[in-house]
């Protein structure tokens, strides 16, 4: 089971009997898929497994990344 710190990043909780982080990176990986040599995940598909029940927590979640993402010089490209 993994817990959001105030600084925003993701620890490992001993003993919590949830996923190993090996585990959980596999499972992203199979979620990925790939289109004209673009790998990329759909959030709908990320969402359960990074802990969120409601697309509208979620969602804003991946607005603020995608700002994230632009204010440092990538491309950001949502699909509908």
């Amino acid at each position: 089971m993994t817990e959001l710190n105030d600084d925003s990043s993701f620890k490992l909780v001993p003993g919590s009997g949830g996923n190993t982080c090996h585990q959980k990176l596999r499972s992203f990986e199979e979620y990925g898929k790939e289109e004209d040599g673009v790998h990329y995940w759909l959030a709908r598909d990320l969402m359960g497994l990074l802990g969120y029940k409601k697309w509208e927590n979620f969602y804003d979640v991946i607005k603020k990344a995608a700002t994230a993402c632009s204010n440092s010089g990538n491309a950001v490209q949502e699909q509908r």
